[in-house]
């Protein structure tokens, strides 16, 4: 047809079809007039036939077709895959380019020095948007020079804010040792820390899925707790703080926990009353009847103590 929504139409309507309609899609890349409806089809497709006609296009043209096949073709380990991935890295086409960053990030291979590393120079691209692509992808591969990496940008201090923010989201997908190191040190290193990326780092650490470092994490904001770090200072981060130390649900957070009822702002109290239900209920209304009970208790601790047990 000479139209090109009844063309798009017919070609979704050839994906839903299933495998049969791989050749008939496959035929269509020929013509200019139906590649980049039937390249869209077959791109729907998690069928591992689509991957041959999909490497035909990827050195087409258009680079809306460039994009959907390097896109798709990032579910399928093939061999042949990931040396095309590679080259889209170089693409000039933005779109393309952030397909390749995407697409390499979730193939299903090994991570190697030189993967990690050309997709490492992407962290330095001019389209911040690549940038924060290339630090996903970076975080999902399991190779310890992808931390490093991200370790280096997250550091520096050129590095644009939506950026760290980005960077420590992957940097905490790894669990690893080393990267809850890298995050501590970060936040004890400055006191010029901007609040939001501050309540990012905080928010990773309470989210650490590792479950032996989960004491480490539960420490490192103890730490912070008590520094008396500028960065702390905000109710919206001590917020973030006491939920963090509920969801790491260690026990020796109850008592430093149980000082933030006394604190002035409402809704950290609120926020500590939640995580000391979160982690431990039982263990934190026995503290709470235990301290209550001491003499010269603080009257806004002994208030916020009232209200937290009732």
């Amino acid at each position: 047809s000479s139209d090109a929504e009844l063309n798009l139409m017919a070609a979704e309507a050839l994906a839903k079809a299933g495998k049969e309609a791989i050749a008939a899609l496959t035929n269509l890349l020929t013509p200019p007039n139906t590649r980049l409806p039937a390249v869209r089809a077959l791109a729907q497709m998690d069928d591992v036939e689509t991957v041959e006609p999909l490497l035909q296009v990827i050195d087409d043209p258009d680079p809306e077709i460039r994009s959907l096949a390097l896109e798709a073709l990032g579910r399928f380990p093939d061999p042949r895959i990931l040396p095309v991935l590679l080259n889209g890295l170089n693409d000039p086409a933005t779109p393309v380019k952030r397909a390749a960053i995407a697409s390499v990030g979730t193939l299903p291979v090994a991570a190697s020095s030189d993967l990690v590393e050309r997709l490492g120079k992407c962290l330095y691209d001019l389209n911040l948007d690549l940038c924060r692509q290339a630090a996903i992808a970076l975080g999902r591969l399991d190779h310890p020079e992808a931390l490093t990496q991200l370790l280096q940008v997250f550091n520096s201090p050129l590095t644009p804010l939506p950026l760290q923010i980005e960077t420590v989201r992957a940097i905490s997908w790894s669990g690893s040792a080393a990267a809850l190191r890298g995050l501590a040190q970060r936040l004890a290193s400055s006191d010029a820390l901007d609040p939001n990326l501050c309540q990012e780092m905080i928010m990773a650490l309470g989210r650490w899925h590792h479950s032996a470092l989960k004491p480490d994490a539960a420490q490192i904001l103890l730490n912070l707790l008590a520094s008396n770090h500028p960065a702390t200072q905000t109710p919206e981060l001590k917020q973030a703080i006491a939920l963090a130390l509920g969801y790491l649900g260690q026990a020796d957070a109850i008592a430093p926990l149980a000082q933030l009822l006394a604190d002035p702002d409402p809704g950290v109290r609120l926020h500590t009353i939640a995580a000391l239900k979160t982690l431990n209920a039982p263990a934190a209304h026995q503290y709470l009847n235990h301290l209550v009970e001491q003499p010269n208790l603080p009257r806004a601790m002994q208030q916020g103590i009232t209200i937290a047990l009732q």
